[in-house]
């Protein structure tokens, strides 16, 4: 036997509001409450069923569990469809959730199903909101306030209800404040992100005297360019070296410009890790640089390094890199360079990734560089997730939706040499939301994730200790900004 898991407690909140109510007046509120409960859920049953006869199974699955989680903890139609059986006084699971029925739904019924759903919405949030308004009119200021709230989760324009949340509007978004500082915080970034895609910043060619040891003992020819923060060496392109050190200051400052909210560790970082960075354009030039300069190598085999993009090595006392990609492919490889040599290679390997996707994203409005996990393996199958922020937030908001979207507590845990598309597609979405949701704690949560062998408790202990809120909450909250037709998606968008 297993309990069904709830995110919520129906018991609990109906105490709460009990306890904010005079005894006299709870027996009204509670006659009334599961009058709106009981309509409420007609509409939510009707609407799941329909989903099933449409064989969008998963999308009627997360309407079950909503009515578990907020009016019925034991709705017979609810536990049954989600794979339990009454069994005695107890509820028991008969089938587990991989072997119930799996999605089949055409194009045309999904864009029915959204349609039916908005029209669900605002007759639950009529009803909510109705109620909510007539309770706060009578004093009954908790539970009042309960109602308003589940109006506007159903119905994200429902004014009445807003209004009477105190909530404020922004450019046609309503929210509170956390919402509005949200809103406010990431329009911020994106507006500071293309800023700097434009900045200039002071660069100087380098003379051939400059050129480190192992370099120089490779044969080819290099031509270098400086920053106050980064310098580079390209092959026979000082152009190619200097837009590479004048993208990597642009990441430079767009990280300063994230962390400078955070607490002092987000700033503790060594800007100048990495010596320099030297670019390779062709098989030839890596065969060269590799077989001519031992010290390129690393600790890798000539074998092992024409699997991967580049390595970090050792030259004159100080790390270095080399890279090999296309020029078309400069500015996001300069700006995921500066990110996880820079300040990213200290946190969670899985948000590091994301935090990569995230800058390079904001930057160059591109996602091709990685440092976890091989494209496909031999035996691995291509997830089909095309390089670029529509594809990926397009299928995230069908994830969503379907409730087949990577788990958050998950993201920190995923093995690093098989880093898969919709684990990277999340870490993506996650830290751009992070770091605007919680531009004080997103360097701290996410240091505070890179210890090592983490359980899925630790990863709960660690939100609940730097967030104050549960990975639960927190994911629940970014879903909703995720999901296909958010307002506050709509409110955040570039």
């Amino acid at each position: 036997m297993r309990a069904p898991k709830h995110r919520t407690s129906t018991i609990a909140a109906a105490l709460a509001l009990a306890l904010a109510l005079p005894a006299a007046a709870q027996d009204s509120v509670d006659a009334r409450r599961q009058a709106v409960d009981k309509a409420v859920v007609k509409e939510l049953v009707a609407f799941a069923r329909r989903a099933e006869s449409y064989k969008a199974h998963a999308r009627a699955r997360k309407v079950y569990e909503l009515i578990l989680d907020h009016y019925d903890s034991e709705h017979p139609a609810a536990m049954r469809a989600l794979g339990y059986k009454k069994v005695g006084d107890e509820w028991q699971e008969e089938t587990p959730l991989h072997e119930l029925p799996k999605d089949a739904a055409s194009e045309r019924n999904l864009r029915s199903l959204k349609k039916l759903w908005t029209r669900a919405g605002k007759k639950a949030g009529k009803l909510h909101g109705d109620y909510g308004i007539a309770l706060l009119a009578e004093g009954a200021d908790a539970p009042g306030r309960y109602q308003l709230e589940r109006a506007v989760t159903f119905d994200p324009e429902h004014r009445a209800a807003h209004e009477a949340l105190g909530h404020e509007q922004l450019d046609g978004f309503w929210g509170d404040e956390a919402q509005l500082a949200f809103v406010r915080r990431m329009r911020a970034i994106h507006a500071k992100a293309d800023e700097l895609a434009q900045q200039d910043f002071d660069v100087q060619r380098l003379d051939a005297g400059a050129l480190p040891p192992a370099l120089a003992a490779t044969g080819l020819s290099f031509e270098g360019a400086r920053s106050e923060h980064f310098e580079t060496w390209a092959v026979e392109s000082y152009e190619d070296a200097a837009a590479h050190v004048l993208w990597s200051e642009r990441a430079w400052a767009l990280y300063g410009f994230l962390s400078e909210p955070a607490a002092s560790d987000a700033r503790g970082v060594d800007v100048k890790a990495i010596r320099y960075v030297a670019l390779v354009r062709t098989d030839a030039h890596r065969e060269q640089l590799i077989g001519n300069s031992p010290a390129t190598r690393g600790n890798l085999s000539s074998d092992q390094l024409r699997m991967v993009g580049g390595n970090v090595y050792k030259d004159a006392g100080g790390t270095a890199e080399w890279a090999y990609h296309d020029r078309e492919h400069d500015a996001d490889r300069a700006v995921a360079h500066v990110t996880k040599r820079c300040f990213a290679a200290r946190i969670n390997a899985g948000l590091s990734e994301g935090m990569v996707h995230a800058m390079t994203w904001l930057l160059c409005d591109s996602l091709y560089s990685h440092y976890m996990g091989f494209a496909h393996t031999s035996t691995g199958k291509d997830d089909g997730w095309q390089r670029n922020g529509s594809e990926w937030s397009s299928r995230l908001a069908e994830l969503v939706d379907r409730g087949e979207d990577w788990p958050l507590v998950q993201v920190p845990r995923e093995r690093m040499e098989n880093f898969r598309d919709p684990c990277r597609g999340k870490a993506w979405s996650f830290m751009r939301w992070l770091v605007a949701r919680h531009p004080d704690k997103w360097f701290a949560l996410a240091l505070a994730l890179a210890a090592p062998n983490l359980q899925e408790d630790d990863v709960r202990r660690k939100f609940e200790d730097v967030l104050g809120r549960s990975v639960g909450e927190v994911e629940a909250e970014w879903r909703e900004w995720a999901r296909d037709g958010s307002p506050i998606g709509r409110a955040t968008q570039r």
